[in-house]
């Protein structure tokens, strides 16, 4: 609350009936913001050609798009593209998981995802998340320059989307586990392409 007054937010309280009626949730939180939707990013022909973009297909669940943008903030990524029929970025439960970092990122959205990686400058790589074949995540150079995509949740990438995939990549697992969930994925490969980042500076 202090940091809310010192930004100059103006703070209302509200009774706790009306906090039942706000929220989505059945055990809110006690407090509410009301923010400014950020704008969206047109074209990837506006972002940092040597920045780390992450593509996100047909990713449903909120949970997890929540926390791919969360990761994809903290991570210094450029910006998370949203492709093909996705959960809305600004659905209150992804804007919830991402806590706050769709506010930090920008976020496109594009309904084809065939279009959407064409539309990715032919300098950046495309660097496609697969559970059963690749090679390892981290002998690919992610720092800069690059794309990294993630598909579906029950799916993964769909082969219409392979001619436009430079390099597949996975993520070795050494458990019994067959693979991860694309949240977890992603943030793997988020932290990854920091650490190169680091590394070269």
């Amino acid at each position: 609350m202090d940091r809310a007054r010192k930004s100059g937010a103006a703070i209302e309280r509200i009774k706790g009936e009306a906090i039942e009626r706000i929220s989505t949730t059945r055990s809110p939180q006690p407090v509410f913001a009301v923010a400014v939707m950020p704008e969206t990013v047109e074209s990837p022909a506006d972002l940092d050609p040597s920045g780390t973009l992450v593509v996100t297909i047909a990713i449903n669940d909120p949970g997890n798009l929540g926390t791919i943008l969360r990761s994809a903030e903290a991570s210094g990524a450029i910006a998370v593209m949203s492709c093909g029929s996705a959960v809305d970025p600004f659905n209150p439960k992804v804007v919830r998981s991402s806590a706050g970092a769709i506010f930090g990122i920008p976020v496109l959205e594009v309904d084809d995802p065939v279009r959407a990686l064409k539309s990715l400058s032919p300098n950046w790589q495309r660097f496609g998340a697969y559970a059963d074949a690749g090679v390892r995540y981290d002998s690919l150079p992610l720092a800069g320059g690059c794309a990294v995509v993630f598909g579906n949740e029950a799916h993964g990438i769909s082969s219409d989307l392979d001619p436009f995939i430079d390099q597949r990549m996975t993520i070795p697992l050494l458990g019994l586990a067959e693979s991860l969930n694309v949240a977890m994925a992603a943030s793997v490969v988020c932290f990854e392409a920091a650490r190169q980042r680091t590394l070269k500076s």
